[in-house]
């Protein structure tokens, strides 16, 4: 998935334009891009509250930030099944909004990463997960998960055994 996001955002032009749109009626909040512009990474399920846009939008928002600052975290809320998942998810704080131009994406398999050129700032602001999908689908997309996550522990595990025998043979 990495590689398909750092090929869109290698894909966007240094000028660009784009409306964040929330869920109540006639909450719309727009966004100018241009050189430095802000990327707003969200996935089809995933929303912003209108506080959140007003936050970002307003006169201490996006456009107050100093120069340095390339990546800002947001707070993630989740929603399945119509309710509000309190437990085990709290407190999970991912840059989504970073500067375009200063940023990409690590490819590995699990646990997506962004890496970008410069200061990280915490935003007091939340984004929402609302999936849609049934319990054999959640079911599916966590196994999925541990299936990616073993595979990268097999992976580290494999490279740390090849590193100490070459160690070995360099000992002598």
């Amino acid at each position: 998935q990495a590689a398909q996001f750092n090929w869109a955002l290698g894909e966007l032009v240094s000028s660009f334009r784009f409306q964040v749109s929330g869920r109540g009626e006639g909450s719309k909040f727009q966004v100018s891009g241009g050189e430095g512009g802000w990327i707003l990474r969200l996935d089809a399920d995933e929303y912003l509250t209108e506080e959140t846009c007003k936050r970002l939008c307003g006169a201490q928002g996006l456009s107050a930030l100093p120069d340095d600052v390339a990546g800002l975290t947001l707070e993630l809320k989740r929603r399945f099944m119509g309710g509000e998942i309190r437990h085990a998810t709290n407190g999970i704080k991912m840059v989504r909004m970073f500067r375009a131009g200063r940023a990409k994406y690590a490819e590995t398999l699990m646990d997506e990463r962004l890496i970008y050129e410069g200061k990280k700032l915490e935003v007091p602001v939340v984004f929402w997960d609302d999936n849609l999908n049934g319990m054999e689908w959640w079911k599916n997309k966590h196994r999925g998960y541990a299936k990616r996550e073993a595979e990268q522990a097999v992976e580290r595990f494999e490279k740390f055994e090849r590193f100490e025998r070459f160690e070995k043979l360099a000992d002598g």
